[in-house]
């Protein structure tokens, strides 16, 4: 090709390309343009009831926007926040609406529409997730989402039985929780689950669930247990003891170490091992027996046998395992198993005694001093036999533990002397402290000494117990406090005289006591109370009814009194006293008032040998008995005061004069 022709060749595609360029130019422009045009950020959407949506207006600064929605669509959507930006879209209930954007800017106007589907809210359903009893008054319950609850739509029920009905309602007292989610139930002091039971929690009005129940099973955890057990047989003696094991339930049972002899089996019964056979060798032998139960406790028994002869003892004493008290020290007072030789022994402690004493019986008593482990040697010997001897060891562990104090309070705040502390060890095995208790002295206070674990605490007075209290013990500790949920009540009487500190224990009619005297400690509720108290010269009973509320103080108590005065002695005149009973009990007051102040001659003659006692007139006796046929005695008497004449003819029959004057009388 020749260079002329291949110029020309070129300026046609600079020119052809100049023509198509523009064309390009102006369909990608009209693409943009198309990408960029005025519309909202979406034209459908869809929403459940209750929920919210938000629309924005976009590609233009729009000088106003008017958002709106179809009249019969308004009880469908709802629109808030509306501006030139864009509009919220609420879902009101189930249906179809159309919301409409009025676009407006300079003399253009775009009209945009969203189409919107309402759904019917999801329900929401809430039911009971679990249930676990944390103690015997304590049950937490989870629902699967919060809702608030209140006692009355909760019933909590027990059996005893797998295929038992729920015949036990309990008591709620409390129903708390921090997220309402996680519930916690408090059961009334009466209202104590047991071991072993079937627990049942009914609640109704759960959401989208209506009623729903749930059931577990209490138990305090599973545990292996230890204990010592003494057996004293001599050689060729008949064995015959059956051993029952503590735990729930059948159990299987195993025993190695037998004495030679000495067999073991199930009883045909299945629920306890019986040993059998007789020993024939003496000595002190070990026999390990392990039983499972149902509940896969295993209980291990150190069985100790203790086989004597005629020329031979064996002795031994079960080990000691406890805590020491307050001051450190402990009182500890064991027993002997031994047998052997005569049967008749004498014993005396080897080396340290530790404080101890042995008795005649070989029983080991006394105080030992502080924490530790003692190992106390006792000699037994035949009385009738010296040369016939044993060594019996008692060992004794003792644990110094954590001292824990505290006050009991009634529910006004004031302290309530003599109330009863428990501690539950947790791990129930323990062999030193499975269970602690003291008591409260007459200002409310006490102490005690724990073990390192963790224990389930609670305060028991006048038929109230206090909430359950969870006790980590690693360390001593004051301040631990109970409350007991009873509002102490002064106590009046209705009538003038009467001494209401006298009084015994006020009691329902079942037994249950509520205080003593002139002061009650009742929980609200309604009670018919009485007590009574008796002196020399009358019986006194009370009775309450009462309603107690937290603003209750007092309770006025209807007092009865019956006087045991028969008769008035009047001064200078003889009073005629005849016994027609042999009754010893028939005995009988005189009242005598003075009437002005002085010394008094108290004086008798009959035919009657005869007891005379003089009492005040608070009841209190004052004198000793006077004795005799006859006779006389003084006493400075005060104006207008009571004085009491007890008498008693001791079995016989006959009359007698007594006479109270201020002049001596001339008895010969």
């Amino acid at each position: 090709m020749s260079h002329k022709l291949r110029k020309t060749l070129c300026l046609v595609l600079v020119f052809a390309l100049a023509f198509m360029l523009p064309v390009a130019g102006s369909a990608q422009a009209k693409k943009k343009t198309k990408k960029k045009g005025v519309k909202l950020s979406e034209s459908k959407i869809s929403l459940t009831v209750g929920k919210k949506k938000k629309i924005k207006v976009k590609n233009i600064k729009a000088k106003k926007v008017t958002w709106s929605v179809n009249k019969k669509a308004k009880k469908i959507v709802k629109l808030s926040k509306k501006t030139k930006k864009g509009v919220t879209i609420k879902g009101l209930k189930k249906g179809k609406a159309v919301v409409t954007a009025k676009i407006k800017k300079g003399k253009k106007t775009w009209k945009k529409k969203v189409k919107v589907t309402v759904k019917s809210a999801r329900k929401k359903t809430i039911t009971i997730s679990s249930i676990a009893v944390l103690n015997r008054r304590t049950i937490q319950v989870r629902l699967s989402g919060a809702q608030v609850l209140s006692a009355a739509k909760v019933t909590v029920k027990t059996k005893s039985y797998a295929n038992g009905n729920y015949n036990r309602t309990l008591k709620i007292v409390s129903l708390t929780s921090a997220d309402k989610k996680t519930w916690t139930i408090t059961l009334d002091s009466e209202s104590e689950i047991y071991e072993t039971n079937y627990v049942q929690v009914i609640i109704s009005g759960l959401t989208g669930s209506g009623t729903v129940s749930k059931q577990t099973v209490f138990s305090h955890g599973v545990f292996n247990y230890t204990d010592t057990i003494i057996l004293d047989y001599n050689v060729n003696d008949t064995v015959s003891y059956t051993f029952g094991s503590e735990g729930w339930g059948y159990s299987t049972y195993s025993a190695s170490g037998l004495p030679a002899g000495i067999t073991a089996k199930m009883t045909e019964g299945g629920t306890s091992l019986k040993f059998g056979g007789k020993a024939t060798k003496a000595g002190i032998f070990r026999t390990k027996v392990v039983a499972k139960d149902e509940l896969k406790n295993t209980y291990t028994y150190d069985v100790i046998w203790v086989i004597g002869s005629n020329n031979s003892i064996a002795a031994a004493y079960r080990p000691y395992y406890a805590v020491v008290d307050t001051d450190g020290t402990y009182y500890i007072s064991t027993s002997i198993y031994e047998a052997g030789g005569s049967g008749s022994y004498n014993y005396a402690i080897q080396g340290n005694s530790y404080g101890l004493e042995v008795d005649s019986d070989g029983d080991l008593h006394g105080t030992l001093p502080a924490a530790g482990t003692y190992n106390i040697r006792v000699l037994v010997t035949d009385r009738n036999n010296a040369s016939i001897r044993t060594t019996a060891v008692l060992t004794v562990s003792l644990q110094a533990g954590r001292t824990i104090s505290g006050i009991v309070k009634d529910a006004r705040g004031n302290p309530v002397p003599n109330a009863h502390i428990y501690f539950e060890n947790k791990n129930k095995a323990n062999r030193y402290q499975a269970y602690g208790s003291t008591y409260t002295d007459p200002k409310g206070a006490y102490s005690t000494r724990l073990i390192d674990g963790t224990y389930e605490a609670y305060a028991y007075k006048y038929e109230a117990e206090s909430s359950i209290s969870t006790l980590q013990v690693k360390a001593s500790r004051s301040g631990l406090d109970f409350t007991l949920p009873v509002y102490p009540i002064t106590v009046v009487a209705n009538r003038a005289g009467v001494n209401m500190s006298s009084f015994g224990s006020w009691t329902d009619d079942y037994g249950n006591s509520y205080g003593e005297g002139n002061k009650l400690y009742l929980k609200a509720g309604t009670y018919s109370l009485h007590s009574s108290y008796s002196t020399a010269i009358a019986d006194y009973t009370g009775r309450i009814n009462i309603t107690v509320n937290a603003k209750t103080t007092k309770a006025t108590a209807a007092i009865t009194i019956v006087n045991h005065v028969i008769a008035n002695i009047i001064e200078d005149v003889p009073l005629n006293v005849t016994w027609n009973s042999n009754n010893y009990s028939d005995c009988q007051y005189y009242k005598f008032v003075p009437k002005t102040t002085g010394t008094y001659y108290f004086s008798w003659n009959g035919d009657v040998y005869e007891y005379i006692r003089i009492y005040l007139d608070n009841g209190v006796e004052w004198t000793a008995s006077h004795v005799g046929e006859e006779g006389s005695f003084s006493y400075e008497c005060t104006a207008g005061k009571a004085y009491y004449l007890w008498v008693d003819s001791d079995y016989e029959k006959g009359s007698s004069t007594f006479t109270v004057s201020k002049t001596s009388p001339d008895l010969e």
